[in-house]
């Protein structure tokens, strides 16, 4: 296996904290832990608090899965890397977590090519000793087993990731930030489950609200909005759809009018409907204070979930 081993480091002068006083100021909710997946979380929203954290930035390294003659649909270049290190650092650095490149290979495998899952390509990876110990590895095969629809997947906490290669180096695809925001403790913007099925967060965001759920529905997150899955209709207010019920957003911006539970209107801004963790057509980019947060509090704090998420460490940076 030929080991092409570089190294590139963003510019960590970027105006990260600045960005802080740009953020909505929304009121610091309750006191209490929300251990919803035994992830130590506060269910604040405060970008003050979440200044308060050291910076932080972690390796990662990613694997080109060719055929097993060493030939590929699309070969991944330096090009490739170098561009989606570039979006992962626009979307992580205003929060005050940084990536560098600790270096990319290649892995000649047929079946893994493109007839794999990802849990396939991480068992052989493993067991043939093509992982590096202090990164997140980034897996990257032409293709997903037949069947699989998902562009990315990986686990919580996890070390491990991949992304199929359509979407892996297509700058303005959320795939690669959105598999690091699961493995820095996020959900899905809709939930739990991947498929996103009915919605049962409600919109108010009012604490004192019998019917207020943010936090222990949805993704647990405060400021994420209750929001369906735009690509599967199951995830909408109720099922099956109601025919007068449309989910659409044209640019970004949501033009339907599909309810919660209850009967509420979603409320959508364009920020909202471009959040890294949801599904959705917008090619926006965003995390809210709380995901931030909620990150920063598993990398610092969750010590029975983070041993792989440390291992991954570079250093804490200074202020």
């Amino acid at each position: 296996m030929k080991r092409q081993t570089l190294y590139f480091i963003l510019s960590f002068c970027l105006p990260w904290l600045n960005s802080f006083a740009q953020l909505p100021r929304i009121k610091f909710q309750k006191a209490e832990s929300y251990n919803s997946y035994e992830s130590v979380y506060t269910g604040s929203v405060n970008p003050d608090y979440l200044a308060s954290f050291e910076p932080i930035s972690f390796n990662i390294y990613f694997w080109g899965i060719n055929r097993g003659d060493g030939t590929s649909e699309k070969p991944m270049t330096y090009n490739d890397v170098e561009g989606v290190m570039r979006s992962i650092n626009e979307v992580f650095n205003p929060h005050g977590i940084y990536f560098v490149l600790k270096g990319y290979s290649y892995v000649n495998n047929d079946a893994l090519n493109s007839g794999a899952t990802h849990w396939q390509i991480r068992d052989y990876m493993q067991q043939n000793k093509h992982i590096v110990s202090d990164a997140f590895n980034c897996f990257v095969p032409y293709d997903f087993k037949e069947g699989a629809s998902a562009n990315g997947w990986t686990e919580l906490f996890s070390k491990t990731l991949s992304i199929r290669m359509k979407w892996a180096f297509n700058y303005k695809s959320k795939s690669t930030p959105h598999e690091l925001g699961h493995i820095l403790g996020l959900y899905h913007t809709f939930g739990k489950s991947g498929n996103g099925d009915i919605i049962k967060e409600h919109v108010t965001r009012n604490p004192d609200d019998p019917n207020y759920n943010a936090l222990t529905e949805g993704d647990y997150i405060h400021d994420t909005p209750a929001m369906p899955n735009f690509f599967n209709p199951k995830s909408f207010g109720t099922v099956p759809k109601p025919p007068n019920q449309d989910a659409s957003v044209v640019d970004c911006i949501y033009i339907g009018n599909i309810t919660d539970e209850q009967g509420t209107p979603f409320v959508l801004t364009p920020y909202d409907v471009g959040n890294i963790m949801g599904y959705t057509p917008c090619k926006n980019a965003n995390f809210t204070p709380g995901q931030a947060i909620r990150m920063m509090e598993t990398i610092y704090f969750n010590e029975a979930k983070n041993k792989n998420i440390l291992e991954a460490k570079t250093k804490t940076l200074k202020k």
